[in-house]
């Protein structure tokens, strides 16, 4: 792997370079021969053409590849602040879903609490609610009897009214005497 001073030797090569662009020209003698814009003295001479042709393209192909380099670098560093952000996002989300569950256990604890409260007031209530019942019934048979006794111990003239006759009457809501 290439690190950073290796990188920068090649940009400085590149750039102490004659200037391009370069090409590749037939020599009087059949070979080839690449030249920069002054084609006196030539880059590179006595080559094959395939040689003068990879040299004649060298020093812009490595100015592009050298842009390419930095531009995936600058790449790499925003893609790691990205991360970088993004894992403290992650961290705090990470806290806020501790918390939350921990809130949600306590509000099932709490959902329960209160279903057990309805319940016990449901029985309550029902419970209470067959008792109000039988006291209403109960309630109706003792008037009945207290009713019947009255009419028992009804008093042949005023007057004449017997203890169990006023305690009726009282329990029924009259008076003891009219």
């Amino acid at each position: 792997m290439m690190d950073q001073k290796q990188f920068d030797a090649i940009k400085e090569r590149t750039k102490n370079t004659t200037e391009g662009p370069w090409e590749m020209r037939a020599s009087f003698d059949g070979d080839y021969v690449v030249v920069g814009e002054n084609p006196i003295p030539p880059i590179a001479t006595y080559l094959f053409d395939y040689d003068a042709e990879f040299i004649a393209h060298a020093r812009e192909d490595v100015q592009a590849l050298v842009a390419e380099v930095e531009r995936l670098k600058a790449d790499r560093d925003r893609w790691f602040k990205r991360e970088s952000s993004l894992q403290k996002e992650i961290e705090r989300l990470q806290v806020i879903e501790i918390e939350t569950d921990s809130k949600l256990c306590e509000q099932k604890k709490e959902i329960e609490q209160l279903q057990k409260s309805i319940t016990w007031y449901d029985h309550e209530h029902s419970r209470l609610h067959n008792i109000g019942a039988e006291t209403a019934l109960e309630n109706e048979r003792l008037r009945e009897a207290l009713t019947k006794i009255m009419e028992a111990e009804a008093p042949i003239m005023e007057g004449w009214e017997t203890s169990t006759y006023e305690i009726a009457r009282q329990a029924l809501g009259g008076d003891a005497h009219e």
